[in-house]
Formats: C-alpha cells, structure tokens, sequence
C-alpha cells in the first residue's frame, strides 16, 4: 500500500476491508493467506551441480587440458590421460565445495521475524505463527514483543520502537498513530509505521498488517540481496585474464609445434605426445588447488585474530581495500549509552536520587538489562555513585507516576520516604524548565532565573556536541497537592548528557588504515550532530562541510563528487548507502563496508569486501558479508587488511614461482623441438614436476611472513596487473637461463653415451633442483633476499626436503619404473648439480635491474596518497 503514513486510520482499516473491533475472520485470513502466501521470504535457488561443473572446467586451459587426457587415453596412453583428468577432477572438487559453502543470505533473513503474533480474529486475541500473519490482520503489541510484519499505527500508549537494525538510529524511535501529510517520506521519518523485525522497548499498542513477507522492508531487502549478481574479486579477474592469455599463447605454441614435428616426419602419436607435453608444461595445474590452500590458510591465521572469512576468495581482497564505509553504531562505538558529562544544580543526594527512582529501567547480571538504553545509562552512573535501585526503592516506595508521552516529554514519579512525600521527575531540559521555580545554593532557595541562561546555555552546547541531554528535578509534596500541580513549581536538580561513546582501540585503528593509504568515511542513520561530532572525535572529519545528511543532498550534484568531497553521510537510508557504494566503485575504488543491521546488507553485499559484526551484528549482515568480526573491533579489520595485503603478495610469489616454472618447462619442449632434438620430458614427468616437486614449496611461499613495511605502502591500483612488467622480466629470465641448464645437462648425457632415459632423468633433476633452488629466491617480491631471512621459513625447509626424497623415491624404487620411465642416476651427473643454481642467482640478479624503480614508483604513489 503506496503512501499509508498519510492516511487517517478509518482510511488504512477500510482500504485494506478490516473491523477494528473484530478483526479479520479466519475464513478471510485463510483467503488472504492464499492471495499473499506466507508471511516470509523464499529462497533463491541453488545452483544446479552441472552448472558448478561447468563454471569450474570452462576456462581455456583448463579445456585444452582435458583435451590432452582425452586424445592421450585414445592414442592409450592411459597413465598420462587419467593423471590429467585426476588433477582437473581434484581442482573442480575444491572450487565445487568452496562455493556450496558460500550464500546464505535469505535464510537468515527468515530467523529475524518473530516466530509467534498476538492478532485480533473474529473479536478475540490470539496467538499464531508470524508466518500466518497477513494483510489487514490486528496486531496486539507490548514492551518486549518483536513484531514480525510491517504495520500503521492504530493506537498507542508511550509507544518507543528500536530500529537500529533498519534505520542505524542509535536510540529507539517515538511512535505514535498521527497521519504524516507528505508525499516523499524516508524510512526513518515514518513515525506511524513499525517495520518487521523492529523491537518494542517501551509501551504498548495495536496496529494493522499493510505488508507481509517480500512486501515488507526487510523483504524488499532480501529481494534486492537474492538479485544482485556474484561479485568477482581482483585476483579471480587477473587470474581469470592471465589465464585467458597463457592459453591463447600456449595453445599456438601446440599447435605449432604439433605441425612442425608432423612436418619433419616424425610419426602421428609421437608428435600428438610432444604437443601434449608441452601443453602439460604450460598449464600451471597445481595453481588453483595451491591459491585455494593459501587463501584457507589465511583464512584460519585470520580466525585467529578474530575474523571469520566467509567468503574465501575475500582474503585478498581486504589487501587491495581502499576505501572503509563504516556505520557508527555499534562499529565505532560501543552501542552503549552512558553518561560522559553533567552539571548540578542541587544537593547531590537528590540529583543522584531522582535518576535511580524515576527509572523504569533494570540492570541484570550478566549484561541483559531491561528497558530504555537512556533510563540504563543513567542506572549506570548513579550505580557508579553509589545508588542501588534495588535498595533505594524500598527506602523510597513508589506509589504513583505521570508517565513520559511525546506532548509533555517529562516523566514523574511519586515517592514517600517516611512521612515525606516528593515527586522525582526527568524530561527535555527547555520543557522542564518551565515547570521549575527554583533551584538550590548550598541550602538556599533560589529563584530559577537566576540560572536559566546558564543550564540553556549547556544545555545547547551538550546536544550540538552529539549529547542526549536530559534534566532532573524534584519536589516536596504536600498532603493537599492535586495530580495536575505536581510538575508545577519543581526544584531544578542538573543537567545529564549521555552518548554512545567510541571504542577505545578505534582511534588508532584508523591512523593505521590513513598511514596505510586508506579513506575512512562515515555512513549512519544517526542525526548528522551526532555523527560529526564521533567522527571529529575519531579525527575522521575535521569541520562541519565534510558531513552531510541524505535530505541536504543535491540531486543535481552526482553522488561521486560527494563521496570525495564528504567523510560523513548520515541520516543515510540503505538505498543511499547502496548508491554510496556503488559511486565509490565506479571510482575505481575498492570498497569495505562495515555494519551489523539489516540496513546494511545490501551495502554489505555489493561492497568489494562486506564486513559484518559477529557480537551485535544481525544473521542477514553476517550473511550477507564476506568476513564477520567476532569481537566487533573496528581495530581487527586493519589487522586484517594487514593479514590480506601478506596473503595477495604471497600469492603473487607463488604465481611467480610457478609461472617461472612453467615457462622454462615450455622453453624446454619448445627448445628442443626446434633443433629436433629428443624431447627431454614424458607428459607424466611434467606433471609430477608441476603438482609434486613445485607444489610444496609454492604452498610453503604461501605461508612466508609479511615483507618489512607492508602497511607503509598505499593499497594496489585496481587495474594492476597481477604480474608487472618487472615481474615478467625476472619470470622470464629466470625461466631462459633454466632453459639452457637443462638442455645442457640433458645433452651431455647423451652425447657422452648415455641412453634416453638416463639423459631424461638427468634433465628432470636438474629442473627440479633449479627450481627448489629458484623457491627461495621468491621469497621476496621486490628486495634480493638477505642470507639472515633465507631459512626463516619452516615450512619451505620441510617442503623442499620432501620434494628432494619424493624425487629420490621415484628415481630408485623399482615400483615406480613403469610409471615414470627414469633411471638411477650415475656420478656423470654430479658435474652438473652446481648448474642448478644459476636460475636462482639470474633471478636474485633480476631484482636488482628493477629495484631502483621500484622504489621511486612507491614513493610517488605514497606522495600522492598521503
């Protein structure tokens, strides 16, 4: 129903055909039942297993490998066929059960209705499932009740509703049942609606059902999540496109030298096994399965500092962020009102007294207090002065009261302490004022205006400071005075302002994450005072024209000069803070958003990486976000943004390593195909090379330390390539001079008498010693590696020495003769290990011609971020 805040109630009630006094019948809300369905969100449809399959065999390489197992079993070259379809099974069996694990957001959706309803059915209240709850239904409501549909006012009484998780209001929201006479009213300003999954903290009340399931906000939310499309992240676009690029280039490269050997009179078989080795060494095999086992690794290493990672592919990501969109409440703060500043104007007993009694608010062990968070706050701080409610209230017995409503917006209560009898009250400074006559020096009675300027004067300063100020004040009554002269002729007592104060440790997460090149931007649903006046605090603004609200926005003004120009968005409805998103990306930057309500799951999930808050954070922006913080510590995303930035350039050495690999794999065939000379590896040599003697020590480069000054550096371009221009260099230099080892050493062989299989055996340890060598000298990216940091990692001593025994096992065990085709190696050999080395000196040596750049590059770009 369009427009249902600017109807009167008569017109909501006969619009959707209900009796107020009755309700619906159950035979009509069986009816609407059938027309609208169930009061609850339907889930997306999984992906179907054969769509996984396809998604995780149709890049390039990939499909020219199972086009090699496929001819090779033909040809029966069964060994080197089902060895191929082995390693494509075992990647796409890692990439199928990563994604099974992946997008829940629409059933978490479902937990946050309320499981049962109190509803008016023909003239009597009943309970029933909220998921049987339809339009037009009489809703009976209560202070605790969570309301499962979203709802026009009938009546109310006190009525406080908490909407943080839609609104990001930090304090609950006055309700009331009055039509609202404009056209365009955002969420938060709909004071005579209450939303599915919205709290009542405080009153009681009815109302009726204007939508139900995907027709309330929050389905239209979980409608939005269900539509948007997967993201893809940076590594996956570049891994995707080098993929792309090495099979287009490698594909020529088979099919031409397919044609040349064809052409020299070497036989079909012969020439189809060379082109199907060189396309085995081509294709990295084991780098899917390695990235995947890193990123898992990183995953658990990031667990441990209290992210979760839901979505594995995100680790990298956090490396490259550089932009934090983060909500205030709850994220920057504590989510807890307290007292931060007061002044007294009265004996201190009756300042203190007058907080504790006209309370309706409890505090429980355990944290689970009960009622208002203004009225805890202020538990809070009386209980630090000393004043237990518990004991206080049987000294002073409350034994009436003149509740808050939103007219008068004072509270009082009455309280006898013997013979005495006084009225405690709390209310809006400005409005309590003028029911105050005096105020207290000393023991004096004085006349209120003798201070009236001074109380207005702080009053004003405290709430454009971001403060809910509230005054107290009492009175002695007498035995004649009548209920409407009690708030009349009132003692003022103080002032007390209240906020939800920040988190300690956030100061400094966020001049580690501006030192590390990245924006913070502040986006809430909080008042824009408020927000300015945290953020300034947070050194996240520094003047007043750096903040704006949503209402202030011009339309004429696109959203991505703002997103420049400002550092606080507030008053932002989750379509807004979606299009901030969205600006942001268009921008090229790369995006993390932080939140823990419903209003920030779209946000969340269209953010390069979502992050949600595990303790205060609801199920749909856990789900919907890529990694939950289980300690809600803003502080835990720069450490792991530290943890992405290791695990991205770890990543990029073990592509380095591997790809270094492969192309002097490549070089090899090619090599010796062009000077027709016998091909120096078996396809099934070059698997073991790839997903055995490389795989280790590229899984232990996962794991390497972080490099000296990973957060001195500004974060990655978007368009940078995984592998620059340097890189490349060293990769292929590198991969030249293993080239020439090998065909060196496989040559002397033969030449020096020695049969094929001696010689290929002599060339598969020598390119596996040159590479275990070439390993340690990719530890680091940029800088030659100091000979104090060269075993500094465990895991690539271990893994280095498996390869060696695994290498000397296939060699000199007999069993694996038939399988490999090698031979014990004689002393002959031993000439050639020193020559080993040298691809991992030419590497070291390739870092030096680069490095100067390197450096003058980074300081240019940090110049330019700082």
């Amino acid at each position: 129903m369009e427009k249902i805040w600017k109807l009167s109630i008569e017109e909501v009630l006969e619009k959707l055909k209900v009796d107020l006094e009755k309700g619906l019948s159950k035979e009509e809300a069986e009816n609407r039942l059938k027309i609208y369905g169930f009061n609850e969100l339907p889930e997306k449809k999984p992906k179907s297993i054969f769509t996984r399959i396809y998604n995780q065999i149709k890049s390039l390489l990939v499909l020219i490998l199972i086009f090699s197992a496929i001819i090779s079993i033909i040809l029966s070259e069964w060994i080197d066929g089902i060895a191929i379809i082995a390693i494509i099974v075992i990647n796409a069996f890692i990439g199928i059960y990563q994604e099974i694990n992946a997008e829940k957001s629409l059933k978490a959706l479902k937990k946050i209705a309320a499981p049962t309803t109190k509803v008016r059915r023909d003239g009597m209240i009943v309970q029933i499932q909220t998921k049987d709850v339809v339009p037009g239904d009489i809703i009976i409501f209560e202070t605790g009740d969570k309301i499962g549909a979203d709802l026009r006012i009938i009546s109310q009484k006190n009525l406080k509703v908490e909407e943080a998780f839609l609104t990001g209001e930090s304090f609950p929201v006055e309700k009331n049942e009055k039509e609202i006479d404009l056209d365009d009213l955002p969420v938060h300003s709909r004071k005579n609606i209450i939303f599915s999954g919205s709290t009542v903290v405080y009153g009681r009340g009815e109302g009726v059902v204007f939508a139900t399931g995907v027709n309330t906000e929050i389905g239209k939310i979980g409608k939005t999540l269900g539509e948007m499309e997967e993201k893809k992240t940076p590594l996956e676009i570049k891994l995707d496109q080098l993929g792309k690029t090495l099979g287009i280039i490698f594909l020529i490269a088979c099919i031409a030298v397919f044609i040349l050997s064809m052409s020299r009179g070497i036989a079909f078989i012969d020439a189809f096994m060379t082109a199907v080795a060189l396309a085995v060494a081509a294709v990295p095999e084991g780098l899917p399965a390695v990235v995947t086992i890193v990123l898992a690794i990183g995953v658990r290493t990031m667990a441990s500092k209290r992210a979760i990672v839901r979505n594995l592919s995100s680790v990298e990501t956090l490396g490259s962020v550089t932009t934090i969109l983060t909500d205030k409440t709850g994220t920057l703060t504590k989510n807890e009102l307290r007292v931060s500043e007061y002044y007294i104007y009265g004996p201190e007993k009756f300042f203190y007294l007058a907080m504790t009694l006209c309370n309706d608010a409890r505090i429980q062990e355990g944290g689970k207090n009960y009622g208002d968070p203004t009225e805890i706050a202020l538990l809070y701080f009386t209980l630090d002065k000393g004043f237990i409610k518990e004991k206080i209230e049987k000294e002073f017995i409350r034994i009436d009261e003149i509740p808050f409503d939103s007219d008068r917006k004072i509270m009082t209560t009455i309280n006898t302490n013997g013979n005495d009898k006084y009225a405690f009250s709390k209310g809006a400074p400005e409005i309590l004022l003028k029911s105050c006559s005096y105020y207290i020096q000393e023991v004096e009675v004085r006349p209120i205006e003798e201070i009236i300027d001074d109380v207005l004067e702080k009053n004003e300063r405290m709430a454009k400071s971001g403060l809910r100020v509230l005054g107290v004040a009492y009175k002695l009554l007498k035995n004649d005075d009548k209920k409407e002269d009690i708030e009349k002729d009132l003692v003022f007592l103080g002032l007390v302002g209240m906020e939800d104060t920040p988190r300690e440790e956030v100061f400094s997460a966020i001049e580690e994450a501006k030192r590390a090149g990245i924006k913070v931007k502040m986006v809430t649903g909080d008042h824009k005072v408020t927000a300015l006046s945290i953020a300034k605090r947070l050194n996240i603004s520094k003047d007043d024209d750096e903040a704006i609200e949503e209402s202030e926005i011009d339309e004429n003004v696109a959203l991505d000069i703002l997103v420049n120009e400002k550092n606080v968005f507030a008053r932002v409805s989750p379509h807004t803070k979606l299009k901030l998103v969205e600006a942001l990306k268009n921008k090229g930057e790369k995006v993390a958003v932080t939140g823990d309500g419903i209003n920030d799951a779209l946000a969340l999930k269209k953010a390069d990486v979502g992050i949600a808050m595990g303790i205060t954070g609801t199920d749909v922006s856990k789900e919907a976000s890529d990694i939950v913080l289980t300690d809600d510590n803003f502080a835990t995303i720069v450490t792991a943004i530290k943890e992405g930035r290791r695990i991205y350039s770890n990543i990029k050495k073990v592509v380095m390593f591997l790809l270094s690999c492969n192309i002097g794999e490549v070089l090899i065939i090619l090599t010796a195909t062009l000077f027709n000379l016998p091909i120096p590896f078996k396809p099934i040599h070059l698997l073991y090379i790839n997903l055995i003697s490389d795989a280790f020590p590229a899984l232990a480069l996962g794991v390497e330390p972080e490099e000296e000054g990973i957060m001195d550096m500004p974060p990655r371009k978007a368009n940078d390539k995984i592998l620059d221009n340097d890189n490349m260099f060293r990769v292929f230099f590198s991969a030249v001079v293993e080239t020439f080892v090998t065909i060196f050493a496989f040559m002397s062989i033969l030449n020096n008498g020695g049969t094929l299989v001696e010689a290929q055996t002599t060339a598969l340890v020598t390119l596996i010693l040159s590479e275990l060598f070439k390993a340690y000298s990719n530890k680091t990216e940029f800088k030659p590696i100091k000979l104090r940091k060269l075993f500094n990692n465990p895991f690539l001593n271990y893994s280095v020495l498996v390869s060696l025994l695994i290498t000397i096992s296939i060699i000199y065990i007999p069993f694996f003769d038939k399988i490999f085709y090698l031979s014990p190696l004689k002393f002959k050999f031993f000439e050639y290990l020193p020559l080993s080395l040298l691809p991992a000196i030419s590497f070291e040596i390739s870092k030096l011609f680069s490095l100067s750049s390197i450096k003058n590059n980074f300081k240019n770009n940090h110049k330019e971020n700082s």
